[in-house]
């Protein structure tokens, strides 16, 4: 990626900016580029975000990357152009040469050289990680059309795979819904995910059966809820779904919930074949799941609202080996989407045995996406939708 920042020193009207083919200075067949299929070009658009301050408030701040190549450039106001470009495999290594032209309406053109260097190696993906974010359903395009909803999952489920996804952490259709939930996994398996599904919606079945009135502490709820995983399991076989993988475990450090979470573990253990995992966020419920699910996924950790926890901290060495000595998988969840965080950092933690980092949030669900002032969560999706399927990328999926 490259970006350029403008700032005119008087209003310069309508001003497009436009790559021209890239050059290798040696010559010969493979010296010049075609890069209008490969370059994406894109300015950075504002909007409300929340402050993080004590004093709540909403300001505005750099959110998305609009496709677009030209815009109205005005005095003394700064505008900041993405360019993207995807190298190609089998681009023969060394530095290409090119020229950007940057045309106003009301002022002279302006050229700036640039060079890219194409390394001669490329990095192997780690295929057996599983690596993504957590995806509700597209309900708002459900709204108006039903093959609508369908097409921009698919649409998702795509981009999700071409940066670089394994998996999904999915949660927006309900586990009985086995016709919905059938199609949806065909996407799934389409777009070439190469990890199992985390079903979110595995805790949704649970809140949805408090809901009806059956309590969480009850025997009628084990029972339920252990027979509804079992029909999903079934129905997964009969359809021949990809992997799922059953996420119970919504952080019961929230509501100082831990033994209860171990115990709800412990019945779904009798399930033949299953496989589990919970999302923790503290101390104690990594403690009590580790031996029980196949899968922690875990955070820095809180003291809980009783303070059982103290001030453990859990994103270090000690919490992988405690979870790997207890027989589970360890994997983050919810540690950050910036750089270092999907970086150096998910890089030393592999190395310590972590298999796998799940996010919050690919795209809002309870809000319309372009409008951050009427759903909180709004401030912490990457994505928005564009036209006809497309994706505008946040600064942050960059």
């Amino acid at each position: 990626a490259l970006t350029i920042a403008l700032r005119p020193l008087k209003d310069i009207g309508e001003t497009s900016l436009k790559f021209t083919s890239l050059e290798k200075p040696s010559g010969g067949d493979d010296a010049v580029v075609d890069i209008g299929a490969l370059m994406d070009v894109g300015l950075v658009r504002y909007a409300a975000r929340a402050t993080r301050s004590k004093d709540f408030a909403w300001r505005p701040a750099p959110a998305m990357i609009v496709p677009t190549s030209s815009w109205n450039m005005q005095k003394n106001v700064s505008k900041q152009f993405w360019l993207n470009f995807r190298i190609p495999n089998g681009m023969a290594p060394g530095n290409y040469r090119g020229t950007i032209t940057i045309t106003p309406v009301n002022a002279t053109p302006t050229q700036l050289e640039v060079e890219l260097e194409v390394l001669p190696f490329s990095l192997q993906r780690p295929s057996d990680l599983a690596l993504g974010m957590t995806y509700f359903s597209p309900v708002q395009d459900a709204w108006f059309d039903e093959e609508r909803f369908w097409q921009r999952m698919a649409a998702e489920f795509a981009d999700m795979r071409a940066n670089g996804f394994t998996t999904i952490q999915y949660t927006g259709i309900g586990i009985d819904d086995y016709e919905r939930l059938d199609r949806m996994l065909r996407l799934y398996r389409e777009a070439g995910f190469e990890q199992p599904l985390v079903l979110l919606e595995s805790y949704g079945a649970m809140d949805r059966l408090r809901r009806d009135g059956i309590a969480w502490d009850s025997e009628d709820f084990f029972s339920s809820y252990q027979q509804s995983i079992r029909e999903l399991l079934a129905e997964a076989e009969r359809g021949q779904w990809p992997p799922v993988i059953i996420n119970f475990g919504d952080e019961f450090t929230n509501s100082a919930m831990e033994e209860f979470g171990a115990r709800v573990a412990r019945s779904l253990k009798q399930i033949p074949g299953i496989v589990t995992s919970a999302d923790a966020n503290g101390y104690k419920e990594v403690s009590l799941l580790a031996p029980e699910v196949d899968i922690v996924a875990f955070n820095n950790g809180w003291a809980g609202p009783e303070g059982v926890n103290g001030d453990k901290k859990l994103l270090h060495k000690g919490t992988v080996d405690r979870i790997i000595k207890a027989g589970a998988k360890p994997w983050l969840v919810n540690i950050g989407k910036d750089r270092f965080s999907n970086g150096y950092w998910l890089w030393k933690m592999v190395n310590l045995g972590v298999r796998g980092k799940l996010e919050w949030i690919y795209r809002s669900y309870n809000g319309m996406p372009h409008n951050s002032l009427d759903a909180q969560p709004m401030r912490a999706q990457i994505v928005y939708p564009g036209p006809k399927g497309s994706i505008i990328s946040s600064l942050d999926y960059q």
